[in-house]
């Protein structure tokens, strides 16, 4: 009696052991905070510069002289076609992905 009853346990042992294997295998994958967060936000992680600006370098890095008195609106949409400078696509932008990127404007006060 006491064979069987060791077996019978075993038994019970290794169906629960599959069980929790099986159930494992065929769970979908344990959610993430990136998981619950909408497709739109979830786009960040992908690329920026799907334009192609300045595909050689390694890093795009422009610098821009400004004299006293003088104004310019800079992209950081990375969709203007005069990049580094805004053209304005920007608004295309926030109007399809209900985005609210603009450009970043710097004024140099007259001396």
């Amino acid at each position: 009696k006491m064979f069987r009853a060791s077996s019978l346990f075993a038994k019970l042992i290794l169906c629960v052991l599959a069980f929790i294997t099986l159930a494992h295998a065929f769970a979908p994958s344990t959610p993430t905070l990136a998981s619950f967060r909408p497709a739109a936000t979830r786009l960040l992680a992908s690329k920026i510069n799907v334009n192609n600006i300045k595909p050689n370098e390694a890093k795009v890095v422009d610098q821009v002289t400004l004299k006293p008195g003088e104004k310019g609106a800079y992209c950081r949409c990375w969709k203007s076609g005069k990049f580094p400078y805004c053209d304005g696509k920007h608004v295309k932008h926030n109007e399809e992905a209900g985005d609210n990127i603009g450009p970043i404007v710097v004024d140099v006060p007259p001396k």
